[in-house]
């Protein structure tokens, strides 16, 4: 079931795999980048068709995708200890689609 909100709308799909043979290929040096992350506890808990879905993935540079990777893994002052990846899994879809949209955008502005 695909939840309320900003997983509601787009096409889903089972698997990232099947995502990426629908959708394309990315262009010559970028890469898929999950706005709400991939990982087992929000599939688990969302479903892979709002995780795997073409309002949740967004074409990127890798380099881009490489730095806001390394923001998920590491510990900020708001996240009680934890990495920003285990500190968003206790959030909803919304506040983490809110929340990966705000960090995209601040890598985009190269504020991140």
């Amino acid at each position: 079931a695909v939840e309320s909100g900003a997983g509601a709308a787009g096409r889903g799909f089972h698997s990232f795999s099947a995502f990426k043979r629908a959708m394309g290929n990315v262009a010559e040096g970028n890469q898929w980048h999950h706005i709400v992350g991939q990982h087992a506890d929000n599939v688990r808990k969302f479903g892979a068709e709002s995780i795997h879905n073409t309002n949740n993935l967004v074409e990127i540079p890798k380099e881009l995708h490489y730095k806001i990777t390394g923001y998920y893994n590491s510990v900020r002052s708001n996240t009680q200890g934890l990495t920003v990846r285990d500190w968003l899994k206790t959030q909803s879809f919304e506040a983490q689609y809110e929340y990966g949209k705000k960090i995209l955008q601040k890598a985009l502005n190269g504020t991140l």
